[in-house]
């Protein structure tokens, strides 16, 4: 099994692919992003860490029997 993650700008996704290429079981967390005055558009790196670790906990909790089988 494969944990596999995706960085996305406005969410992080995170799944569990077996070796096979299936998809047993996947998750997605929100990730806000901040306007700047000037126009820009950043987002808060502490922010961004608590987003993909509350993705992480979101597959174990709805696959919990596939945590351990996690290679890579």
């Amino acid at each position: 099994m494969v944990l596999a993650l995706d960085l996305g700008t406005t969410a992080i996704k995170s799944a569990v692919v077996s070796a096979r290429g299936e998809l047993l079981v996947w998750a997605m967390e929100e990730q806000p992003l901040i306007f700047t005055p000037d126009g820009g558009v950043e987002q808060d790196p502490r922010v961004w860490w608590n987003t993909l670790t509350r993705a992480v906990h979101r597959l174990w909790s709805d696959a919990p029997e596939l945590r351990d089988a996690v290679q890579a």
